[in-house]
């Protein structure tokens, strides 16, 4: 379903390649228009889009300081017999996880994609790259502003951020930074 696009990534990784806001609106936005599972009116599937790009996803007792892992290649058939896998902390929450995993695709998609990285991931670049990826990938740019619109109407804060914390299924707290880029 996306070996198109994994192929034009793997490309533009080799070269170093740095994305602009543009360039990730446009990968975020190919993603969620290719997969026919998703309407585009409720929290994204985000397990369904990782699997998609043949990740097998697991929940695991992490250590307490990390919230998950991704293992691609002679690492993940090792310790999983899969080619690719995400790991996610298990005692953490289901909007957590959630953003967890959309993390780890982007690290996976935008850094890592081509460049000979064949191991456990543990290190993410918590770059703005990454952020924008899993904010237009979990909560597109389009549909969070009319439901901050619809929901601002409340004139209550608190129940904004809340309110689309809820429909998005994201921590409280992308929901703040996301709020800052459409005031």
């Amino acid at each position: 379903m996306f070996q198109e696009m994994m192929i034009e990534l793997e490309k533009k990784n080799m070269t170093d390649y740095s994305y602009s806001t543009s360039d990730i609106y446009e990968i975020t936005n190919k993603i969620l228009t290719t997969i026919s599972f998703y309407q585009g009116h409720c929290a994204t599937p985000i397990v369904k889009i990782a699997k998609a790009f043949g990740f097998v996803l697991y929940q695991e007792n992490i250590s307490n300081n990390e919230y998950g892992h991704i293992y691609v290649g002679t690492e993940a058939v090792e310790r999983y017999g899969k080619e690719k896998v995400i790991v996610v902390k298990s005692n953490i929450s289901k909007f957590q996880q959630r953003y967890m995993v959309a993390l780890q695709l982007g690290n996976y998609l935008l850094k890592h994609l081509g460049t000979g990285c064949n191991s456990n991931f543990q290190e993410l670049l918590q770059d703005k790259q990454l952020e924008r990826f899993v904010f237009g990938l979990l909560m597109p740019y389009e549909l969070f502003k009319e439901q901050y619109l619809i929901a601002s109407k409340s004139g209550n804060p608190m129940f904004v951020e809340t309110y689309l914390s809820r429909y998005f299924e994201v921590p409280i707290g992308c929901v703040v930074s996301r709020i800052g880029s459409i005031t």
